[in-house]
């Protein structure tokens, strides 16, 4: 794994120079991504709080994303579980110096428990056996599954169960 040490943004186009690992900078960059390249996540709050080994977590304040009723609005969980899942997948093509476009292909979501407060939205590491076969990938798309999970005061409240097709850049 690597550490970006240069994170220089043009417009729609994020760069990431790496040379060690650190994941509080991992965290900066793709805090950086999100702000350069999806707009929502700043007017949601979005905010990287852990990415390491035990995946990717953001936290996300219920007073930017609260609907009439007093609870998190659906498109607010549904975006953050989007964002946590494509921006797994961000910081693995990033550690492992690759280049690709990520898109959602399909997603849906199960929503389980109203969302009272604020939230996190986690989504863990790709799984080793389809991350091989992207590596193994020289053109098109591979299709990765993920699962993002809505977390809030300790319990699962929304599920996505996400495709995601990557496309392979030389």
């Amino acid at each position: 794994m690597n550490r970006p040490s240069v994170i220089q943004a043009k417009e729609n186009e994020v760069t990431i120079e790496t040379d060690r690992p650190d994941s509080q900078s991992w965290q900066e960059a793709l805090q950086a991504c999100f702000a350069q390249q999806i707009p929502l996540s700043r007017a949601m709050q979005v905010c990287v709080q852990r990415a390491d080994d035990a995946g990717l977590t953001l936290a996300v304040p219920l007073a930017a994303n609260v609907n009439p009723h007093g609870t998190a609005f659906g498109g607010s969980l549904y975006s953050a579980a989007l964002l946590a899942g494509w921006g797994q997948i961000f910081l693995q093509l990033q550690r492992e110096s690759r280049q690709g476009e990520i898109v959602i292909a399909q997603a849906s979501m199960q929503y389980l428990a109203p969302v009272t407060g604020d939230f996190l939205a986690h989504c863990d590491p790709l799984d080793n056996a389809q991350w091989q076969r992207y590596c193994r990938l020289r053109r098109g798309r591979l299709r990765l599954h993920l699962n993002p999970r809505i977390l809030c005061q300790g319990e699962v409240c929304a599920s996505l169960t996400a495709v995601f097709a990557v496309s392979a850049t030389p």
